[in-house]
This record gives structure tokens, sequence and C-alpha cells, in this order.
């Protein structure tokens, strides 16, 4: 561990909280390519030491910020339980204080030997993530990077980063694509998130403080990952657009990290106090609570302007609510025509904080607000339609996790078949994760 790194779990153990709404939150309202820069210039790629396996194999370590509301969290729980339901031994490892986040805090398994390291970071996060780990964690290890990437390319130092691994994987084609582009030698695997509705989720409108006999929208932005990417003043457009002040209706807007992006949330909250069909709430959630929300609408609303999968529509078509999404990005791979609501959309380019540094042609699309509103006006007039594209939806998603989830648990089990001496230091709760 570098000595940056030591110095930054030890201020986090004295501090914790404090310093994560504190200093945390000043680093998050810095421009991200500014941030990225930053690191970049502190923390120097740590090396590999140790034999680099050829393939990959049991124990299998999930490292990444495991506690996170985010999707890169999401990931890194969900592949924690099918490695473990695949029988192999699993150790997590959680770094979430390294990027101010809450996280699990477990002791961590004495990660020696060989095995796989599952890291659970963006591309650009690679570098700043892997060097807050022991040198003997990344000895003799076939690490492989769970990389989501929301945009159609890379920031120009990925390449530099993601030599560190030995394969990529990624939530959709649509950011396999994105890799390929900027010429990643390194072998890159599509494996989506491989979702399941929890037994004892339902619908739970008083939790969240919906009306129980509007008609609701729900909608989720996670500020950290890009106000205008995310584009809730376009879903916020479409809503107003389609229905009159006089109908029960309600847009449902989850925001989760609003403190970190402070301008655009100040904005969503002036909108919101002049509308009172507009609630926004704003507080982080629980993975089940999530799953709650969501169940809680009649529609779920997505226009954003690129994703590298969607975890909310996914999650969504399962739960049987039909889902109104831009056609275009990540979401495609499991959105088809015919069991869902995608939204037309032209290609524009990339502007503002979002726009990588020095990348060229960059676009994201600009959803048809008033095609939108035309698709709420009639699912709210025809609970019909709701039911059928509902049904339709869930049949769909399915389907694409059945055929995933098969595949990726064949992949895991035949870690199995070259079997390598388990490192010490897993308990037994490690064994079976999930």
């Amino acid at each position: 561990m570098s000595f940056l790194a030591h110095h930054g779990a030890v201020a986090y153990d004295i501090f914790g909280s404090r310093l994560r709404t504190g200093i945390g939150t000043l680093w998050q309202r810095i421009p991200s390519n500014l941030r990225q820069t930053m690191r970049l210039s502190v923390i120097r790629a740590p090396a590999r030491s140790g034999a680099r396996p050829s393939s990959p194999g049991g124990p299998v370590y999930i490292a990444g910020v495991l506690g996170g509301a985010s999707e890169l969290g999401w990931s890194a729980r969900l592949m924690q339980k099918l490695a473990g339901e695949a029988g192999l031994p699993v150790g997590e490892i959680d770094i979430g204080h390294a990027f101010w986040a809450a996280g699990r805090r477990r002791d961590r398994p004495r990660a020696t030997g060989p095995g796989t390291l599952l890291v659970h970071l963006g591309p650009d996060q690679l570098a700043y993530g892997l060097s807050y780990l022991e040198s003997e964690v990344l000895a003799d290890k076939f690490i492989i990077g769970y990389c989501p990437w929301d945009l159609e390319q890379l920031p120009t130092n990925v390449a530099r980063q993601v030599a560190l691994l030995d394969e990529i994987w990624v939530p959709s084609h649509f950011t396999r694509r994105a890799f390929q582009a900027a010429g990643v030698s390194r072998p890159i695997r599509v494996i989506p998130y491989i979702l399941e509705v929890p037994a004892a989720v339902h619908a739970d409108r008083k939790r969240f403080g919906l009306d129980e006999d509007s008609f609701i929208v729900a909608a989720v932005a996670n500020l950290r990952s890009g106000f205008a990417r995310k584009n809730p003043l376009a879903a916020i457009s479409a809503f107003q657009r389609a229905f009159s002040h006089h109908e029960r209706v309600t847009l449902a807007l989850k925001i989760t990290k609003a403190d970190l992006v402070s301008a655009g949330y100040a904005r969503l909250r002036k909108i919101a106090g002049q509308d009172p069909r507009i609630k926004l709430i704003s507080r982080d959630v629980a993975d089940d609570d999530m799953w709650r929300f969501l169940a809680s609408a009649d529609v779920v609303l997505s226009l954003h302007r690129a994703e590298g999968f969607g975890l909310t529509l996914a999650q969504g078509m399962l739960l049987g609510r039909p889902v109104v999404a831009t056609a275009w990005s990540g979401n495609l791979d499991f959105m088809p025509q015919s069991a869902s609501c995608l939204v037309p959309s032209r290609l524009i380019p990339v502007e503002g904080p979002d726009k990588i540094k020095d990348g060229k042609g960059q676009v994201w699309a600009s959803p048809d607000v008033p095609a939108a509103a035309d698709i709420l006006r009639r699912l709210h007039g025809d609970p019909n339609l709701r039911l059928i594209l509902g049904e339709a939806g869930r049949q769909a998603v399915r389907r694409f996790m059945q055929h995933h989830r098969l595949r990726l648990l064949g992949e895991l089990r035949n870690w199995l078949a070259e079997p390598r001496e388990p490192s010490r230091g897993l308990t037994p709760g490690d064994r079976r994760a999930g």
C-alpha cells in the first residue's frame, strides 16, 4: 500500500463520517476531469509481482465500493452472490474509504497466494483504487476488471490503467464498443448485471410518502454519475407536458448523492417547489428499498443521454412496470421495441463536465421530449396497455437474465476445475457469500 493510501485509510478510521461529508463532499464538487488529473498526478499505478496466471480460478476476491449505492456497488454485491452460489470460496475487499464512500468495514481476508481478483471500478479509477491494495493482494492473481462506462469514448489515460488487468468485463455491448474503439488489447467480455426480484419486495408507497391513489411516474438519477447525462430535467419536462395540473399524477424523482451536485439539485428543488406534483426523494436507500420504490410506480421513466447498462430500467421491467426510456446506449441490450416504450432521439455533441478531455467527436442522445410525453399520456389513459407492456417487459428481461445467469454460473464453476491452494483467512461466511 502506498504512503498516501495508508494515511488516507488511517484518516478515514479517525474522522469517519465527518471526513466523508466534509472533505469528501468538497472533492466530489470538483469537476470529474480535474479530479482524475489530480488523482493520477499523486497516485502511481501499483506494480504486479509474482506469477501472472493464464486463467482465472478460486478463491475469488471481490474488490470495490461494496457498500455503495451506485451501480458499481450493486455489481460487486451481485457478483459476490453469484460466485458463492457457484461454490467458489469468496472474500470481499472493501475500498470504499478510497472514494469517501461508506463501506461495510469488515476485516479483510488475507488475500495472499493464487486466485482471482475481481475489481469493480470504472476504467478511469483502476490505478487509484488498486493503489489502496497491498502488493501481496495483487501478486499471483488473475485480475479481472468489471468496468462499467457510460459514454462512447474512454479517457485517453485508460490504456495505461487497464494494463494492470488480465481481462475486462463490461455490462453491455455499448460499453464493449467504447473499449474496442480505444484500442484496448485485453480480452473484453460482456457480462450484464444478473438481477432477480427479491422475494420480500412489494409496492410500498407509504414508505416513500407517495399518494396511494395517484398515477406514479418514477425516475432515478445518481447525480454523482453526471447531472447532464442522467438528464432529470428532460424527465420533468416530459411529465409536465403530458399532464395538466388538475390531474392526480406524481413524478417521483429518486435522487442519489444530491449533496454532491449542489447547483443541479438546487435547480430540481426549485422546480419541485413550483409544482407540487413533483416529489424529490433524496435519501440513499438500501438495495431492497430501490426495488420497493420502483414497484410502487405505475411507469418507470428514463430520458438519459447515455447509459452503460440501465440498472433501474431492468429492475422496472422485472417488476412488470412499463418502462419509457431513451432508445440509445446500453439499455438496448435488454429493451426490445416490442416489450418497452423506446423514445426516439438524435445524437448531439457532449458538452460540460461530462466531456472527456482531449476526446474528439463525442456524442450522446438528446431524447424527444414531446414523444416521451405522448407515451406517458397514452399509458396513463390505458391501464390494459400498461399491463400488456409490463408483462412483455418482465418476460423479455427474465429470459435475458436467465440466459446470462446460466452462462456465468457455468463459467464460474469451471474455475473450480483446476484446484488451487486457497488463501488463508477466508471466514465461513466468505465461503458462501450472498
